[in-house]
């Protein structure tokens, strides 16, 4: 696969600077803190979280050597001038494997990727820092009617399940039964296929052949394959767990796949070191947005992000990727084809996300601008597809009546 970033955006880094610059700045450019001169190369302003002047240092893609004296958060003086708070990112630069990631909650950012081969793909990827200040990670409940493998869990839309739990992004998770046209359209009593656990309760055993995702309390995560007698005292060290179909990624190698269908999917990875959680979907079933990817591109992809092991979670209509807006409310980020139908949201029996702090209003804002312009551009898309479908399905019904009215003239000839 050929992969084609979006359109770049800030990202958080640590404060670089350019030493050879350092002599060359005029007085009047360089800033003090704990005695230290600053340079600055661009000075932005713009309300943090706490709503004061904030310096935003702007790096150029020749900086190499860091300057880690400075604090995010700290201080700095301009002689003869008021103090700012300092916020360091760079603009416009991609991540080693090229990626651009533009951070929407405290600990949490987001990228999204185009894929134009073999066939157009649109691709969106949420990473969570484990070890970010805040960051919690929250999974479907029981069902408060629970009973094992009849009633455990209540059917809820992602976009629902987020706004119940105050979360900053959340997924839809575990394949389930029953599933038909009725339970997917309506709310109602699932039974989940394979783990799940909330806040160090079992909601569903684990089962073999599907890998369970978890999410522990000491703020550490797993892909693996659970014993299906697990323990009430490991279940509590869980603090969210999902399961998948099969693993798609593994030590940094994607496994021989068989299965080559192409349809929306959901997926979630864990990076080397363990410190992020990758959660990705792909849109799929609308030919002119987004086809849908195989198993084994799932796994390129989440090694793409940064993952060294995946586990694919349910997909197809069920795919859903939701954030909290402004107004507090789910925001759809991607394009759900539920039944057919693009942006129409389907009842899942269970979900994953995370609870994050908000960043400064001016950054969700920029990131809930671009959402938004996104989302009405798949859905112009969708509506000039739905049209051009329309308009050669009903010439196909006049050639087809043409052909059969002359054919019936030609009969009535030979006759």
């Amino acid at each position: 696969m050929q992969y084609a970033s979006a359109s770049p955006s800030f990202a958080a880094l640590s404060l670089s600077l350019n030493v050879k610059n350092f002599a060359s700045l005029p007085i009047e450019d360089k800033f003090h803190y704990k005695n230290n001169v600053v340079p600055r190369p661009v000075l932005r302003r713009f309300p943090d979280e706490t709503h004061r002047p904030v310096l935003v240092f702007v790096d150029s893609p020749a900086t190499s050597v860091s300057f880690p004296s400075v604090e995010r958060g700290a201080f700095l003086r301009r002689r003869g001038r008021r103090s700012f708070r300092f916020c360091a990112v760079r603009a416009d630069e991609p991540s080693d494997s090229g990626v651009v990631w533009e951070p929407i909650y405290r600990g949490v950012e987001y990228a999204r990727l185009s894929v134009e081969t073999p066939v157009l793909n649109k691709w969106q990827v949420v990473k969570i820092d484990l070890q970010a200040r805040g960051v919690e990670f929250v999974a479907t409940g029981r069902n408060k009617d629970y009973a094992p493998e009849k009633r455990e869990t209540w059917r809820q839309t992602t976009a629902d399940f987020l706004d119940e739990n105050k979360l900053a992004v959340a997924v839809n998770a575990n394949f389930y039964n029953p599933f038909n046209a009725e339970t997917i359209r309506t709310q109602g009593d699932s039974n989940l296929l394979g783990f799940g656990a909330s806040d160090g309760v079992l909601v569903s055993k684990p089962e073999p052949g599907r890998p369970a995702f978890v999410v522990y309390k000491d703020k550490t995560a797993a892909i693996c394959d659970l014993d299906p007698n697990i323990s009430d005292d490991e279940v509590k060290k869980i603090q969210a767990g999902v399961a998948g179909s099969q693993v798609v990624l593994k030590d940094g190698v994607v496994p021989e796949i068989a299965n080559k269908d192409r349809h929306p999917r959901t997926a979630v990875g864990i990076s080397a070191d363990g410190r992020y959680v990758f959660l990705l979907i792909v849109d799929g079933r609308q030919p002119k947005h987004s086809v849908g990817a195989t198993l084994t591109e799932v796994g390129e992809t989440l090694q793409y992000f940064g993952a060294s092991v995946g586990l694919n979670l349910d997909g197809g209509g069920s795919t859903t990727l939701v954030c909290r807006g402004l107004d507090g409310l789910s925001q759809i980020l991607n394009s759900p084809a539920n039944s057919g139908v693009p942006r129409n949201l389907r009842n899942n029996a269970n979900s994953i996300g995370v609870r994050a702090a908000n960043l400064s209003p001016s950054v969700r804002e920029r990131f809930e601008r671009k959402m938004r312009r996104a989302a009405e551009k798949a859905q112009e898309e969708a509506q000039k597809a739905a049209e051009k479908a329309e308009k050669e399905a009903k010439a196909a019904a006049e050639k087809a009546e043409k052909e059969a009215k002359a054919a019936a003239e030609e009969a009535e000839e030979a006759k």
